[in-house]
C-alpha cells in the first residue's frame, strides 16, 4: 500500500467507532437516557482527543480556547455519528462517515480555508440538530421513571 497513513485513519475511526458508539453509547444511554448518553459519549471522545492537540504553543487563553473547540468539535460529530449509529442499528454507517472525515482533515482538504475549523464546527452542529429534529431516532433505554405509588387501602 502507498500511504499507510490511509489504512491507519479508516482503522483508528473503526475502531472509535466500535468503542465509543458501538459499547459506551448504548451503556450510557441505558443508563442516563438518550440525550445524556450521546452527550457524556462525546465528552469522553473528546477528552480521548485532547493526547492529539498541541498547546505548547499557545498561551493559557489559547489553550482553554482549543480544548472548547476540540470539546464542542467532538460532541457535534459525536451527534451525528450517534444518530446514524442508532437510525441504522450499526456502527458501519458512522465508521465510514468517519473515515471519511478523517480522510478530509488529515489529508489537507478542508484545511485550505482560514476559517476551515470554526466551518467545520459549524457544519457538523448543523447536520446534527437537522437529523435529531427531522428525524428522530428511538430512545435507548431511558431511565425508568418511578413508578407511581398507589393510594394505601383502607384498613378495615
Amino acid at each position: 500500500m502507498r500511504n499507510p497513513w490511509l489504512l491507519l485513519l479508516i482503522f483508528g475511526a473503526l475502531a472509535e467507532e466500535i468503542v465509543f458508539r458501538g459499547l459506551l453509547l448504548p451503556r450510557l444511554g441505558d443508563r442516563y437516557g438518550l440525550y445524556r448518553g450521546i452527550f457524556l459519549t462525546g465528552i469522553i471522545w473528546a477528552a480521548i482527543h485532547f493526547r492529539f492537540d498541541h498547546y505548547w504553543h499557545l498561551s493559557t487563553s489559547g489553550v482553554f480556547q482549543s480544548l472548547a473547540y476540540r470539546i464542542l468539535f467532538c460532541l457535534a460529530m459525536n451527534y451525528v455519528f450517534a444518530w446514524m449509529t442508532l437510525r441504522w442499528k450499526s456502527i458501519i454507517p458512522a465508521a465510514v462517515a468517519h473515515s471519511v472525515s478523517n480522510i478530509l482533515i488529515f489529508g489537507g482538504v478542508t484545511s485550505s480555508v482560514s476559517w476551515s475549523e470554526e466551518f467545520r464546527l459549524v457544519v457538523w452542529a448543523i447536520i446534527a440538530l437537522l437529523l435529531f429534529h427531522y428525524w428522530p431516532v428511538a430512545r435507548i433505554g431511558a431511565p425508568e421513571a418511578d413508578s407511581p405509588v398507589s393510594p394505601p387501602e383502607p384498613a378495615v
